[in-house]
């Protein structure tokens, strides 16, 4: 996948920084394309009768080669990229000099400059040694310092991957083709959600709104229309907005390769978090070596939003989890990977996949993905704290959601049973953040028109770049 080829890029960036003969500046990537790929796989005569499709009920149609269309050919032709990969990386006898990766019959690779002819000629000498002579479409073979593959594109300048330029076009021709006030073909939107799932990886803001698209035309049959609610109409405008943002300003809103190195680094910081109807509790600690210390804690009264129906539960329990990001972020916490306790597997599950299934915390959600984009934090791992009927393993936050003070939890921390996690230097973190909260409440900011959604956009924008 596209995680896999910026770790690869960006593992070989840092090997010829730490190079004394070497610099980032001589590292360039190419790509190469089988020909007519799946033509070129074969099957045994035995096997050819698990390579079949069914025409209508009485008719099946059995493959002797690969065929173009049909969901198993990509399948069975790992068979052939697994080798090419394997060969090039571990075969001596090939003298390869670089990475390597193969999604199907689009492979991939990063070396230094002086080395590429030599890569173009192993590479296509262990492809015709295997499928024969021709089977290299050279004119789909590309190298630079930037280019796009599998419908990214990677740029070691900037040491950044986005969506390719043509792709923007194709996502921005579907959703620009939508009337949000009228009836809208399955089809179109079922090619908006797939941009929208396909692209998040490299734009993380579109992920919270993938679902809606999706969920826009659940079952309903393909030929029918469907009117959008509330959430695919938000959704359809944000795909617009961010779609043009990603072309118009691709340093901003293109992923940066270290992203994908950070949410697999060890994390520096953890946030412990729960939530009331009517308060918000959150522990900071730092980890070093393995050690937690908490060094700050706070309580939040959220009475005046009155979310007072249990309805809004996993709600508050995640803007627990949002506040105590945004405080980290204000303490300069840029570039690191956090880790997240809280007891609730709802707003865990939220987290750490961006996505949601209740609509209360979508505003939420939508805040969350910008915050951490912008402060390019990651979430490293989540933990589920349980609640038992003997022992709450988040009473702390738990107090300190229902107003109690620095001073009880501490208090009550020296005489817990399972041992004391908190000391005298943990401080109490004033923490006023009522602008976001209000951004976040489902009630006050409906959003039915674009705009309504364009003030609401850029409120948020304007709060999260200058605070």
């Amino acid at each position: 996948n596209i995680e896999d080829r910026a770790r690869m890029a960006d593992d070989f960036i840092q090997e010829a920084e730490n190079d004394p003969e070497e610099e980032p500046a001589n590292v360039v990537t190419f790509k190469m394309d089988l020909e007519a790929a799946f033509l070129l796989l074969t099957f045994f005569k035995e096997h050819v009768k698990w390579q079949c499709t069914r025409i209508t009920d009485e008719l099946l149609v059995y493959f002797l080669c690969g065929t173009f269309g049909w969901g198993g050919t990509p399948m069975a032709f790992q068979i052939i990229t697994r080798t090419l990969v394997w060969e090039l990386l571990n075969n001596e006898k090939w003298g390869f000099r670089g990475r390597v990766l193969m999604y199907v019959d689009d492979l991939m690779g990063i070396c230094y400059k002086k080395d590429w002819e030599h890569n173009m000629g192993v590479i296509k000498a262990l492809c015709e040694s295997l499928l024969g002579k021709g089977c290299i479409s050279d004119s789909k073979t590309e190298v630079g310092r930037r280019i796009d593959v599998i419908g990214y594109t990677l740029d070691l300048d900037q040491r950044r991957i986005g969506v390719a330029r043509h792709n923007i076009l194709k996502a921005l021709y579907v959703s620009m083709r939508v009337d949000v006030d009228k009836p809208v073909a399955i089809h179109t939107m079922e090619a908006m959600a797939a941009h929208a799932s396909r692209y998040k990886a490299v734009c993380p803001p579109l992920a919270p709104f993938a679902r809606a698209l999706h969920r826009s035309y659940r079952g309903v049959p393909r030929d029918h229309t469907v009117r959008l609610q509330t959430d695919a109409k938000r959704s359809v405008w944000l795909l617009r907005v961010l779609l043009v943002l990603m072309e118009l300003r691709q340093t901003e809103y293109t992923k940066k390769l270290l992203a994908f190195r950070i949410k697999k680094s060890q994390p520096e910081y953890a946030i412990a978090f729960d939530g009331s109807l009517t308060g918000l509790g959150c522990l900071w600690y730092t980890i070093s070596q393995g050690n937690y210390v908490a060094v700050g804690c706070c309580s939040i009264d959220i009475s005046w939003m009155k979310l007072e129906v249990s309805d809004y539960q996993n709600l508050v329990e995640f803007l627990a989890f949002l506040i105590a990001l945004r405080e980290l972020i204000r303490r300069g916490c840029r570039g690191k990977s956090v880790a997240l306790w809280g007891d609730s597997i709802s707003a865990l599950s939220w987290a750490r996949k961006e996505a949601f299934k209740s609509d209360n915390c979508g505003l939420a959600l939508m805040v969350y993905v910008m915050e951490k984009w912008l402060s390019e934090l990651e979430i490293y791992d989540t933990m589920h704290l349980g609640h038992g009927d003997s022992y709450d393993e988040n009473w702390r936050c738990d107090w300190l959601s229902r107003h109690r003070t620095r001073e009880e939890v501490l208090a009550a921390d020296l005489i817990d049973p399972r041992g004391s996690q908190l000391t005298e230097a943990m401080e109490s973190w004033k923490v006023d953040e009522t602008d976001l909260l209000t951004l976040c409440h489902p009630v006050w900011n409906v959003l039915e028109t674009e705009e309504q959604f364009r003030v609401w956009w850029g409120n948020l924008l304007a709060l999260l770049t200058t605070n």
